[in-house]
């Protein structure tokens, strides 16, 4: 029972500490712009607001985590994210930089606000707001493809098992069996799929260790399937021993490991200790007690971020917040984005955010992303409406 209760414990200790963190900054931020905004003239003091806005929302969304070792502050924050919900406001980003779409959404928004409350400047106000406001229409007026792509006529998405919900308890050959399960799902309603691919932590063991799980998938199934490529989020060892971990993607064709790509983006707290919290003891066993420690790819050796989804089919990869809390990588030059992510651990309105980011992020780059998550797969492509992969889901258990 206490194995079970700690990572509960660790993970509220984290949140409250998060939130009360969240609320010093945001709370000694605006009273000192409250208190600059009293000795200020009514029109300055709109200004002042506006620049005190925006420069806030760029600290919390560049800055903020910087404290727990992340590159990026708290994304969800960012107030275009809503924005993503629908493909026509989202649109600008394709056109203009975030930055001023940002500004203009603050400057509209005290415009309106102002004419809201000054009746004498009314109209003038309404027109000023319209004006900030108006690149986020052009969206509607913009043609958008809806045609199927290769994507969601070749690969498949394929739901991981439950067992993540009970990590401790299950078994390797347990969990590989219900994979197998998917797997001989996916071949069979699909046929003419080349790619198979599951999310972050689908098999949370050291895949390249376990030969008879490899072994065991290429005998009931890939073994007359010698083109079909099954992607898969799992663990990889490393170190003297073999006994450490890293959170890998692995490209399989058969029972051979074709390439593996290596999380770079760590999350604080969770895959492993920053310091200086890792320097003491107490948080070390309390946060991450029975937890893994993922460790981060070796720096000095040369990894191939892109993998093959198919013979011609190249794609770059990345996994859950190596674009979260990161940009793309400079020398990334593919023009598709496959990010395998966990959100198992989180409810709806937060899948749902990450979901929003995703789609934000395609907009925002130019590039078509392969996003696949614990409960769908979706292809984002930035002239194009969402279009969901062809799905394997697990059945539904019967009370």
């Amino acid at each position: 029972m206490l194995v079970q209760q700690a990572p509960l414990i660790s993970a509220c200790v984290v949140s409250t500490l998060l939130i009360l963190y969240s609320c010093l900054v945001s709370a000694c931020w605006f009273a000192g712009a409250a208190w600059c905004a009293r000795h200020v003239a009514s029109w300055r003091r709109l200004c002042l607001w506006v620049f005190a806005t925006n420069l806030y929302i760029y600290v919390v969304d560049t800055l903020f985590f910087r404290c727990i070792c992340l590159p990026r502050g708290y994304v969800f924050a960012y107030p275009l994210v809503p924005l993503a919900q629908s493909d026509c406001w989202a649109e600008a980003l394709r056109y203009v930089p975030h930055e001023l779409l940002v500004l203009s959404l603050s400057v509209g928004s005290a415009c309106l606000a102002q004419g809201v409350w000054q009746q004498h400047q009314r109209s003038y106000c309404f027109i000023a707001a319209g004006i900030f406001f108006a690149p986020f229409c052009g969206g509607f007026f913009v043609h958008r493809q809806s045609s199927v792509g290769e994507y969601e006529q070749h690969c498949v998405y394929a739901q991981p098992p439950a067992y993540h919900k009970q990590m401790i308890d299950v078994q390797p050959l347990t969990l590989a069996c219900a994979i197998n399960e998917q797997i001989c799902r996916a071949v069979r309603l699909f046929p003419h799929a080349v790619c198979i691919l599951f999310p972050e932590s689908t098999f949370p063991f050291a895949l390249d260790l376990h030969d008879d799980v490899r072994q065991l998938w290429m005998d009931n199934v890939l073994w007359h399937l010698p083109d079909v490529t099954i992607v898969m989020g799992s663990h990889h060892s490393c170190g003297i021993d073999g006994e450490e971990r890293k959170n890998t993607l692995f490209c399989l064709q058969g029972s051979v490991i074709c390439q593996t790509y290596d999380k770079k983006t760590r999350l604080p707290f969770a895959e492993y200790m920053p310091w200086p919290w890792s320097a003491s003891r107490l948080f070390s066993e309390f946060l991450l007690k029975n937890k893994k420690i993922f460790h981060a790819p070796d720096a000095a050796a040369r990894q191939e971020d892109r993998i093959y989804l198919a013979p011609n089919v190249a794609v770059s990869s990345y996994i859950c917040s190596d674009l979260f809390f990161n940009s793309p990588r400079p020398d990334d030059q593919a023009d598709t984005i496959l990010w395998l992510v966990n959100d198992s651990w989180f409810i709806t309105y937060w899948r749902r955010l990450m979901f929003l980011y995703a789609r934000l992020q395609a907009q925002r780059y130019g590039r078509t992303i392969l996003y696949i998550a614990h409960e769908f797969g979706a292809c984002i492509r930035p002239n194009a409406p969402v279009c969901y992969l062809p799905s394997v889901m697990i059945p539904k258990p019967v009370n």
